[in-house]
């Protein structure tokens, strides 16, 4: 099995080992108010954020109008320490998950379904989805294995010893996590998926607008 290899941020010393990195894109209609609530909720319910706006991890947003539509940029950093708030929770390592939006010519349209007339948008959107595993990162605070006396001299043989078999069980979690959030949102927009089943109540994956609870669509004209 190949050595796993810590990688240094180019822009800290923050130290991270790759476990996915996925990109999708999509265009035709689709609501797009929707798709964010979808997203929101399962990140609420994956307890990679709390049910709380004002500490929505989005880091960055831009909104350009223009004659061929509107352009959004969103990057949206989640964090997550596995089995927070359980007996023995590490202080070493914990999952970092990074979505990108990237929407082009996104205009207001019309589309009819089941005989009624509903608002939504049509845009080129590309969903990139990045995770990684950060070791030591208490190092942020000053209270890692790296400012430690003792400790700082064993950083590096505890990842690729000591700790290689709970990594590669926390790599291997950390990338189905990303697969899942891949799947979820190629199920709203009808792409193809290799989940065994779909999870919630049918709707129109083309438009996001059906029976699933908060993902209604706007009221009708």
């Amino acid at each position: 099995m190949a050595e796993e290899k810590l990688i240094g941020h180019v822009y800290s010393d923050r130290l991270y080992i790759p476990a996915a990195e996925m990109r999708i894109r999509y265009r035709k209609e689709f609501h797009l108010k929707n798709f964010y609530r979808m997203l929101h909720d399962w990140f609420v319910e994956e307890k990679w954020v709390k049910r709380i706006d004002y500490e929505w991890p989005e880091h960055f947003y831009l909104l350009r109008e223009t004659q061929r539509g509107n352009e959004m940029w969103i990057w949206w950093r989640f964090k997550k320490i596995p089995g927070a708030g359980e007996a023995g929770t590490n202080s070493y390592y914990r999952y970092n998950l990074d979505v990108f939006w990237h929407i082009t010519g996104a205009k207001d349209v019309e589309v009819m379904h089941q005989g009624k007339k509903y608002k939504t948008q049509y845009a080129d959107i590309e969903f990139y989805i990045k995770a990684k595993i950060e070791m030591d990162y208490q190092h942020e605070d000053g209270k890692g294995w790296r400012d430690h006396a003792l400790l700082k001299h064993f950083n590096d043989v505890f990842h690729k010893r000591l700790f290689k078999p709970q990594l590669q069980r926390h790599k291997h979690d950390l990338f189905r996590e990303a697969y899942r959030l891949q799947e979820v949102v190629k199920l709203f927009f009808g792409l193809k998926t290799y989940m065994p089943e779909k999870e919630g109540q049918e709707y129109d994956p083309a438009t996001g607008i059906g029976d699933i609870p908060g993902l209604e669509g706007v009221a009708p004209k």
